[in-house]
């Protein structure tokens, strides 16, 4: 569940046992800024994943920036979720900056996260994004991000899928094509 007042919004997590109700609604994380494009997903054996993008303005000049940031925080089986983990830096970018964020877990509760983060434009070249990916093993934090395309255009739209046995397919849009990315088991 998602709940916002204002500019300050709160993500939390109502968990149900096999079978059962949902239980009180727990607090993941807390932000003074704007976010959206929560996403989840669940290992089969329960480990837990959500991530998100939070956006806050940045004031001056003529033009209307923001900076961007992508976010995620895991649950083991059986546990609590732990403190979200910045998985990037904040990203200045131009008009209506936003971050794609898509995510996946495997059998063994290895997480992937996989996104589309607005940049600045560059010269007369407008909505630019940076694409990448960044795992956390089982029980542990994600590791760096791997970039995996520095600058693509106009992305829309970001899509990863996860086996049991770890192969990853990510696909994304942008530049009038679509990039995929494949990873082994």
């Amino acid at each position: 569940a998602v709940r916002r007042r204002g500019h300050r919004g709160t993500i939390r997590a109502a968990l149900a046992a096999p079978g059962g109700g949902f239980g009180a609604p727990v607090d993941i994380a807390r932000t003074r800024t704007s976010f959206a494009g929560v996403v989840s997903a669940v290992s089969p054996r329960g480990d837990a994943l959500v991530a998100w993008a939070v956006t806050r303005p940045v004031r001056g000049g003529e033009r209307v920036d923001a900076r961007t940031r992508v976010v995620a925080a895991l649950r083991p089986a059986g546990g609590t979720f732990g403190r979200p983990q910045f998985l990037t830096a904040w990203r200045r970018a131009s008009f209506a900056p936003t971050a794609k964020v898509t995510v996946g877990m495997d059998a063994s509760g290895t997480a992937t996260v996989a996104w589309a983060q607005s940049i600045p434009d560059r010269g007369n070249i407008p909505s630019l994004s940076r694409v990448a990916v960044a795992t956390a093993p089982p029980g542990g934090p994600f590791g760096p991000a791997q970039v995996l395309a520095d600058r693509v255009q106009d992305v829309e739209r970001a899509a990863l899928s996860v086996a049991p046995d770890g192969r990853a397919l990510f696909a994304h849009d942008g530049q009038g094509t679509v990039q995929i990315y494949e990873r082994g088991p």
